[in-house]
């Protein structure tokens, strides 16, 4: 499943990057065309993720901190999909996303990353998932990050991180102030 997900992820960086080495933090020059646009499918490459902690790894360490206080607890492999909701909705592929997002891309030469970024087209609309970010290695086109902004009701916030193969988090902001983070951890032998 990695193997594929890689696959598609090193597809998507060689049509979007074909042009041949931008210059470092110059941006790749964006097709006229929505049509032409291809998204990262990061819907499928996190349900991946969780099909990987369910058959090859151990049981995931959630820490929730609230107003100064954490809460640790092991996370039920059938609650996975529960715990990770926020980053798999809405689906976040092409079909679904491209005529209300935009892409855009780079490769930062200096810390060898490519940086994939999507944004509303229109400003004004009210969708609660505002802007997403794919970072990608330079060399191998493995993903190292997916970073994800989200509104919700009540003037709140929700900034999400995946790192593959090692956590997620969630960190929930109203006016400014953090309300809640959460960490969960499914892979405790790596350090990020």
């Amino acid at each position: 499943m990695r193997l594929i997900i890689t696959l598609i992820f090193a597809c998507i960086v060689l049509i979007g990057c074909s042009s041949g080495q931008p210059e470092s933090g110059s941006v790749i020059p964006a097709e006229d065309s929505v049509a032409n646009e291809n998204y990262f499918p990061v819907t499928t490459f996190i349900k991946g993720q969780i099909y990987t902690i369910k058959t090859e790894l151990s049981n995931p360490v959630k820490v929730v901190i609230v107003g100064g206080r954490s809460d640790t607890s092991w996370v039920k492999m059938e609650g996975l999909e529960a715990e990770l909701f926020n980053f798999i909705t809405p689906v976040i592929d092409t079909a679904n996303l491209k005529e209300r997002y935009q892409q855009s891309s780079f490769l930062d030469q200096t810390i060898n990353r490519y940086t994939f970024t999507y944004n509303l087209r229109n400003p004004s609309d009210t969708a609660s998932l505002r802007t997403w970010t794919v970072y990608a290695d330079g060399q191998s086109a493995k993903v190292v990050s997916i970073t994800m902004e989200k509104i919700l009701p009540g003037n709140q916030k929700l900034l999400l991180s995946l790192f593959p193969e090692n956590y997620a988090k969630e960190i929930l902001i109203k006016n400014d102030k953090i309300i809640k983070e959460q960490t969960l951890t499914w892979n405790q032998a790596k350090d990020e």
